[in-house]
């Protein structure tokens, strides 16, 4: 059922981003995207925070793993790739919404700073092209 997708979600997303580690680019670039699309599909839903979907349970939950994914996207592979950092700014700019599900065993201070940082560096060395 699509309670039980939704409920699923959690699993599936943390699945994919533990499997894309250690991996060939390729591979984790192809997570990546995949990880991101259910993302931006959530962003479709209406979001009503007094009952949340299964499936919006399950992006809260699995946000966090999400996030560590796309700020290690932004560290390596999309460092010298344009069309990738732009996908991992856009996540970034996604996952926002979703830094107040984060567990507490992340500082969220450093990780927007890291973001904001990233989004900075991006922007000015594009200029300099």
């Amino acid at each position: 059922s699509a309670a039980q997708i939704g409920e699923a979600s959690e699993v599936i997303i943390a699945s994919i981003a533990s499997f894309a580690e250690g991996q060939p680019e390729a591979v984790r670039r192809h997570a990546f995207a995949l990880i991101c699309q259910v993302f931006e599909l959530g962003t479709d839903v209406d979001w009503n925070v007094d009952t949340f979907t299964p499936m919006q349970m399950g992006l809260c939950k699995s946000s966090y793993r999400v996030a560590h994914f796309a700020t290690q996207m932004a560290q390596t592979e999309a460092r010298n790739d344009p069309i990738l950092m732009r996908d991992v700014l856009s996540c970034f700019s996604t996952l926002l919404d979703y830094l107040e599900y984060f567990s507490d065993n992340l500082d969220v201070t450093a990780v927007a700073t890291t973001w904001i940082d990233t989004a900075m560096n991006y922007v000015v060395n594009a200029s300099d092209d």
